[in-house]
């Protein structure tokens, strides 16, 4: 059975927003942050809200690191920290961003990530406006 998820990504206050519905792809999220990375509203270096609130099965550590690749070619030339938050609601989900984060920090440009998990859409957006508003 192939994978029924569908991603969108929107923007607001300043923050780029990935949304996914359903199940989780490689295909689909390397989808939606190519999209995301070639519109001319994205800024490198912008904060990233990853709203998982409606998934159903996610994808694995290895291919988080592979949708990181093509975030990190967006933001080639922006030499600041970048701020992605991810609002979730299942534990499970959690669990695979927190096991990401671990991976995220063995990485060569772990300073310039902070990467921080939420149960509320509200306060990821708080957290973030906070970048986007400097």
């Amino acid at each position: 059975m192939s994978p029924s998820g569908r991603a969108r990504y929107f923007f607001l206050d300043g923050i780029a927003v990935v949304e996914v519905v359903g199940e989780e792809s490689l295909e689909l999220l390397i989808d939606v942050h190519t999209r995301l990375a070639r519109d001319p509203a994205f800024v490198p270096g912008m904060p990233k809200l990853l709203d998982d609130r409606r998934v159903t099965s996610f994808i694995g550590p290895m291919d988080m690191i592979k949708i990181r690749a093509v975030m990190a070619e967006a933001n080639r030339g922006f030499a600041g920290r970048r701020k992605i938050g991810t609002v979730s609601g299942d534990p499970m989900a959690k669990n695979f961003v927190r096991l990401y984060q671990d991976v995220a920090n063995i990485e060569p440009d772990k300073d310039q990530i902070e990467l921080r998990i939420f149960s509320d859409f509200d306060q990821a957006v708080a957290w973030l406006k906070d970048t986007a508003s400097t």
